[in-house]
């Protein structure tokens, strides 16, 4: 498939000076950004600097309160439409848990299509996985309490895409010679991850 050389020069401009026309602070770090590549894809952004209130004035977000690694991940995404090895690793979490933790701000955001890539990476993170192991299932269990104590239920895309995966390996976590199987049935339990037992339910009676 041939590159677009359109998306290609849009994905050179992420945190470049020339023709930047805002900034977004977060952490120690600041990104020099686009509100035409941005806000065109998010409606926070576009509501803060067309406001009247500080953000419009200096042409500068403040995003303090999140993660910086994420923010760098999102505001990159809406340049470049993936990421990469190189930041990924910057986040020193498991794959699964950067997808899972990226739906709350694209949430938060109003980023659609974060959310939906997040939850396309989610199922193709098991569906490319080389077998069901110890390293994948641990990094399941592990995903499933920030998808539960993050996102609302009204938010349940990322949450059946989760539900999905359990059911996909539900052998392996059901196992007790898994490693992971006695901390999955915990989480199962889990009276503060409201809904998940639930939902796991449905799915395996929807199955039967």
């Amino acid at each position: 498939m041939a590159i677009d050389p359109f998306r290609g020069q849009i994905a050179e401009l992420f945190n470049q000076p020339r023709l930047s026309d805002f900034k977004v602070r977060c952490g120690e770090w600041e990104r020099h950004l686009h509100k035409l590549v941005v806000c065109l894809q998010s409606k926070y952004f576009e509501r803060a600097l067309e406001s009247g209130f500080k953000e419009a004035h200096e042409q500068v977000v403040e995003l303090h309160e999140e993660d910086p690694n994420l923010v760098h991940l999102m505001l990159k995404w809406l340049y470049t439409r993936k990421y990469n090895i190189v930041d990924m690793a910057a986040c020193q979490l498991p794959s699964l848990r950067i997808y899972a933790q990226s739906f709350a701000p694209a949430e938060k955001y109003f980023i659609t299509g974060l959310k939906d890539f997040a939850v396309t990476k989610t199922r193709q993170l098991y569906q490319s996985d080389s077998g069901i192991n110890g390293q994948f299932t641990g990094m399941l269990v592990d995903s499933i309490p920030v998808v539960y104590a993050m996102l609302p239920s009204t938010n349940s895309a990322m949450r059946e895409a989760i539900v999905d995966v359990v059911f996909a390996c539900k052998t392996t976590l059901f196992d007790a010679n898994n490693t992971n199987s006695s901390t999955f049935r915990k989480v199962l339990r889990d009276p503060k991850l409201t809904g998940f037992a639930a939902d796991v339910a449905e799915r395996f009676a929807r199955a039967s």
